[in-house]
């Protein structure tokens, strides 16, 4: 039987680069059980798995993921398509989509009236997808494969551009979209039900607006975006209302529950430490104290991961082990990898921009081993053009740090402001640990200063959105206690995520990787790593991880029925604990579309069964989904 249209196309497009994820068949939502535009994914592996499911799905495309942006214009709208030269789809509603490279704020409408921008943290659905009956489609001759994408011109750029919330701004001092409020709004919403028309809407409505642009300080334009995405029964211009009425109406004083970031708690502690306002405030102990129930209605969401077992987002990683273990190589690897959605090592990543602070190499052998990535890999000639290069052997460090202060250098500066230039999520690899960090006199070895300095990286991770994997080499003392730590026990200590690489016993090829130190979840087991040409990669390279993935689906899809509650494959099972069991057998957390293919998988070799739910029976004989071959008969509804 044959691919579903919406099925090839999804797969054509990701062959060509562009991100999908699947929307609920004639609508524009997510599939529900999915998690919408933040799944979306070349990985044909788990497209089929999508579509096989749901073969009519309609396609979801997050532009900015393949350096594209969309200009949605709205029938209605007095505006000449003579004035755009993009790729052109029609709309079912009868508006149009203009495709170019370059990117864009999300859904803003500051270029006329009835036009808007799809561009960051944003998605828009793709031909042939099917609303109301009605299908996208493109309006172009050529084929899709030879489509070069003309470049966003730069007056709606422009147009784009804020104006009145740089004068808001300037005026009142709050610095709007913070990171840490972003974050914490999504999951405020996340635990709130959708309004329905006509149940309490309007009061619901406001109070959630009040929220999310007052009390968090969102600007209007996203707190609008996350409305829209929330309040789906409702239109834009009616959600828009009840964000203006929140700010002229609104108790709160806006920004009233901006989190603190990291660096901002991290420099109020060095100017207590060096005013005295830790004794003012000891003289007032209401401040140092809260209590159980603050931590129980704490809004917070599970760790987030880059790269699945090493790297987690926005705080950094360091890789420690002896020279000539190829720990730049392997960085620079990674790097490539998450910056083109490659798997790492058999593990999904999630795509961000790469940043390559580079001090040892120098800048031909960094391109040497950029050249060789490309060949290795067998990445498009021009996929990894857009990174972040910097090659600033001598140029000198970062932070400099003495016993007794610290500070930011001009260079560290320069990066600042590049890194605030790059939308999206950012992955930096430092190498190494001494040249970033200048530690003056016997700093180094001072856990103070240590401590210190690796908060301050941190904290600027979580600040620029950033995720970060320093490089460094281990001290004398730190090898042959087998644990590569540095001069200090604070360069074991302070890092909330430590990787080791150290020689293989019998293979003068191969390194032993591990993670000796994850704050946050199962270390995971070592993998063997051993040079093959000019890549170092596993035994196997993906296929040792890929066995180990489904072995550990089929071990926990077991014990989840001998408990009594079966894996199935309904859209509303919470996967989060079968997935964290999962990593904890393997060291890897796939998602839920991953998860049953590996399932199904097991079903075709006979080592599960699948059953459907019989409601004529009762009890756990009743039970539908996934089980060991002892305990009845295959079902397999598919």
């Amino acid at each position: 039987m044959g691919l579903s249209p919406l099925h090839e196309a999804a797969r054509r497009y990701a062959e060509r680069g562009w991100p999908v994820f699947p929307i609920t068949p004639n609508a524009k939502v997510p599939l529900p059980g999915t998690h919408g535009h933040d799944e979306a994914t070349t990985d044909l592996s788990i497209i089929d798995a999508w579509w096989q499911a749901c073969p009519d799905a309609n396609i979801g495309f997050v532009p900015e993921g393949a350096g594209l942006c969309v200009v949605d214009i709205d029938p209605g709208a007095n505006f000449d398509l003579k004035s755009f030269h993009g790729k052109i789809a029609t709309s079912p509603r009868g508006g149009y989509h203009i495709f170019y490279a370059g990117s864009l704020p999300p859904t803003q409408s500051k270029i006329a009236e009835h036009v808007d921008t799809r561009g960051r943290n944003s998605y828009v659905l793709l031909a042939p997808s099917v609303v109301d009956e009605k299908s996208y489609e493109w309006q172009c001759d050529a084929p899709f494969d030879a489509w070069q994408l003309p470049p966003v011109p730069e007056w709606i750029v422009e147009k784009c551009k804020p104006r009145t919330d740089e004068i808001r701004r300037a005026l009142n001092g709050l610095q709007e979209d913070k990171p840490e409020s972003l974050r914490q709004a999504k999951l405020w919403l996340a635990q709130r039900a959708p309004p329905v028309e006509f149940a309490g809407s309007d009061g619901e409505t406001y109070i959630v607006a009040c929220k999310l642009y007052r009390d968090l300080g969102l600007s209007f334009d996203t707190t609008l975006e996350l409305l829209q995405n929330w309040a789906q029964d409702f239109d834009e211009e009616w959600l828009a209302l009840k964000i203006e009425s929140a700010a002229n109406h609104g108790q709160n004083e806006r920004g009233s529950d901006v989190p603190t970031s990291s660096k901002e708690a991290f420099d109020r502690g060095i100017a207590a430490i060096d005013h005295g306002a830790v004794r003012d405030q000891l003289r007032r102990p209401d401040g140092l104290f809260s209590t159980g129930k603050d931590r129980r209605e704490r809004i917070v969401g599970p760790v987030e991961e880059l790269i699945p077992g090493f790297i987690e987002k926005h705080c950094v990683a360091y890789m420690s082990g002896a020279g000539g273990l190829s720990k730049s190589r392997i960085a620079q690897h990674w790097g490539a990898c998450v910056h083109t959605g490659t798997p790492v090592y058999g593990r999904e990543v999630e795509k961000a921009h790469f940043v390559h602070v580079s001090y040892e190499n120098g800048p031909d052998e960094d391109a040497r081993r950029h050249q060789t990535l490309l060949r290795r890999m067998e990445l498009p000639e021009t996929s990894l053009d857009d990174y972040t290069a910097c090659d600033w052997r001598g140029q000198g460090p970062l932070l400099v740090i003495t016993e007794s202060d610290m500070g930011p250098s001009e260079l560290w500066l320069a990066l600042e402001a590049k890194l605030k230039n790059i939308p999206g999520h950012k992955f930096i690899v430092f190498d190494s640990a001494y040249d970033i960090f200048g530690f003056e006199g016997s700093a180094k070895i001072n856990e103070t200063a240590v401590k210190g300095a690796i908060g301050w990286l941190d904290a600027k991770m979580a600040e620029l959105d950033c995720s970060g994997l320093v490089i460094m080499h281990p001290s004398q003392a730190g090898m042959d206690r087998g644990d590569n730590s540095g001069w200090s026990v604070a360069w074991g200590n302070r890092p909330r995520v430590r990787i080791t690489l150290k020689q293989d016993k019998h293979d003068e090829n191969a390194v032993e990787l591990a993670v000796p130190k994850r704050n946050n979840a199962a270390k995971g087991r070592p993998l063997t790593l051993r040079w093959d040409d000019g890549l170092m990669l596993p035994n196997g390279a993906e296929g040792a991880e890929k066995a180990a993935l489904y072995e550990a689906c089929v071990r926990v899809a077991v014990a989840a029925a001998n408990g009594g509650i079966p894996i199935t494959a309904n859209r509303s099972q919470n996967f989060d604990d079968y997935r964290e069991a999962v990593w904890q057998e393997c060291g890897i957390r796939p998602n839920r579309a991953q998860m049953l293919t590996e399932l199904r998988t097991a079903v075709m070799k006979g080592e599960l069964v699948h059953r459907e739910y019989d409601k004529k029976k009762r009890g756990e004989a009743a039970r539908g989904g996934f089980f060991s071959p002892d305990a009845g008969k295959d079902e397999l509804p598919y």
